[in-house]
């Protein structure tokens, strides 16, 4: 990993962010997962192409999501929401669960997964189970039991 290290600094502001990905997966799988981040941000500073963008905000979403640090996951989430393929799915899968679970806003999150179920309709592709049409339909009939809870129908008396 020491090499990874000298590649890094070295490279500066000259670095091809593709690299950098590189070393920022160097030492994510070395366990080293602050340089990583930072390698990752670094990578997307300079401009790293759309197709790999994922690859270095999952993993940055993910450490701001585990420190709460809800902007930077929001910005990322809806930045991957904006592009075609997986990484908008997973994206729109983690905004539903922030509204669901963190701001209590289930119109919002179920909004963000039926965009999810159409977007894993037009999406030609394996998916992991978590983002697969049996998940975001258990979770749309949960956000749908749960917005019934939270807004009863008023009752009409004669």
């Amino acid at each position: 990993s020491s090499a990874a290290s000298d590649v890094y600094k070295r490279q500066g502001s000259n670095a091809h962010p593709a690299q950098v990905l590189g070393v920022a997966r160097s030492f994510d799988l070395a366990g080293d997962s602050q340089t990583a981040l930072a390698a990752y941000a670094r990578a997307l500073e300079l401009g790293l192409e759309d197709r790999l963008q994922p690859v270095a905000q999952v993993p940055l979403s993910l450490a701001q999501k585990r420190a709460e640090l809800w902007p930077g996951a929001l910005e990322l989430w809806e930045a991957m929401r904006n592009r075609d393929g997986r990484g908008s799915i997973w994206a729109l899968v983690e905004l539903a669960k922030y509204q669901e679970h963190r701001v209590g806003g289930f119109a919002a999150a179920r909004d963000y997964a039926v965009e999810a179920l159409m977007r894993v309709d037009g999406f030609d592709g394996d998916l992991p189970e978590p983002l697969g049409r049996p998940a975001l339909e258990h979770r749309l009939r949960r956000l749908e039991r749960r917005l019934l809870a939270s807004n009863p129908s008023p009752v009409v008396t004669g």
